[in-house]
């Protein structure tokens, strides 16, 4: 968590100035380059701070989510997996959060799924305005789900909406799959993804 919140451009900038900066000094020794290595220093360790204490993004927030939801297959873990479905959980089938997650018990008991591999993060649509009732974001990635009798495939492009539930916790309202660099949707049924 710590190391994925360092890696923004701000850090390996301030980083790369850093170590440009020691080179140089251990090179010189030079008391001119010595002061900037010390500003330089203490540019990064602000960076570092900044980044380490900046409050999370929403996609920030639904990548992590997912990815807990996703590690949560394969260690059987239900209860991982739908704290983060919010309680507004619909698809457009008809499908609600009480039955998606009996499905999912079934398939997970049953062995028919036992992991769900995702990559490939991105925005898939701007938020929308904070005056409405309900603040909604969407994000986009690859789902992979793995089990004995599930074909192999190089994925499924999912997007998936988020709401802002009441706990002010960004939580699965929705999701829809398409094939794999397509906008062809895949029937919700024939993807055994909780």
């Amino acid at each position: 968590m710590i190391l994925s919140r360092l890696s923004s451009n701000l850090v390996l900038l301030l980083a790369a100035v850093l170590i440009v900066a020691l080179a140089w000094w251990l090179r010189t020794r030079d008391p001119r380059v010595r002061r900037a290595l010390i500003v330089a220093a203490v540019l990064f360790g602000l960076g570092c701070l900044y980044e380490l204490l900046r409050p999370e993004t929403p996609h920030e927030a639904m990548k992590r989510k997912i990815q807990a939801m996703a590690g949560a297959v394969a260690q059987k873990d239900l209860n991982t997996i739908f704290q983060h479905v919010s309680e507004e959980f619909s698809l457009e089938s008809g499908v609600d959060k009480a039955f998606m997650r009996s499905n999912a018990q079934r398939l997970i008991d049953g062995g028919e799924l036992t992991d769900v591999q995702v990559w490939g993060f991105k925005e898939a649509e701007p938020y929308l305005a904070v005056a409405a009732p309900r603040r909604t974001a969407a994000i986009e990635f690859v789902v992979k789900p793995k089990g004995p009798n599930v074909p192999d495939s190089p994925g499924y492009r999912c997007v998936a909406q988020f709401v802002f539930d009441d706990d002010k916790q960004w939580r699965l309202k929705n999701f829809q799959v398409y094939q794999f660099n397509s906008t062809q949707k895949v029937p919700i049924t024939l993807v055994p993804i909780p």
